[in-house]
């Protein structure tokens, strides 16, 4: 793979490809763009892939509702593959809840518990809205996502998945299954290196 331009909305040189402020400014061809960038691009990314016929890969998470209408609607006209983390060990982790999910249906309370850097900056993560969106789609039920109980002095409802984010390291995923006399976890976490 050969990486032939880069956009940045800071175009000092700092790869050994060019790097350009808006897509409009390139002018070669490309097999597909591979976006990691800022939520806030999306609409001037599907539009260039669209105007080239450019399949395109976005890993970039904190879409609202209707950027992911707008990704929706690109993938009828080019390829299009979108995903909220492209690290095999939550991909495993994401199939492995649909099938938790399955097996223990209704009878449990679903809570997705992230940590992150002080960094960063979409919470909940977008891994952690993946991780919930796999669990919702493999329940009996239509999932409430609940992102604070602070304002909420109530027990807790039916239906209801839990998603809490934590700033702090290192980073890591959990996710419980919980009824009054069992309690089934797990979770992924990132080994500290040197620059955690």
């Amino acid at each position: 793979m050969e990486i032939v331009v880069g956009f940045d909305i800071r175009t000092e040189q700092y790869a050994d490809f060019p790097i350009y402020k808006d897509f409009a400014e390139f002018q070669g061809d490309c097999d597909v763009v591979i976006d990691f960038s800022n939520a806030a691009l999306t609409e001037r990314l599907l539009d260039y892939c669209e105007q080239h016929g450019t399949p395109v890969v976005i890993c970039t998470t904190g879409h609202s509702a209707e950027q992911l209408d707008r990704i929706r609607a690109a993938s009828a006209s080019i390829p299009v593959f979108r995903s909220g983390n492209m690290s095999i060990g939550i991909n495993l982790m994401s199939e492995l809840l649909k099938k938790s999910a399955s097996v223990l249906g209704d009878k449990y309370d679903v809570e997705i518990i992230e940590k992150h850097h002080n960094q960063k900056l979409d919470a909940p993560s977008g891994t952690a809205i993946m991780l919930a969106d796999a669990v919702a789609s493999a329940l009996p039920y239509k999932a409430e996502y609940v992102y604070d109980r602070r304002e909420r002095r109530e027990k807790r409802p039916a239906h209801e998945i839990g998603i809490s984010a934590v700033r702090d390291r290192p980073t890591r995923r959990m996710f419980s299954f919980t009824t009054a006399s069992t309690t089934v976890s797990g979770g992924t976490s990132r080994p500290k290196s040197s620059t955690s």
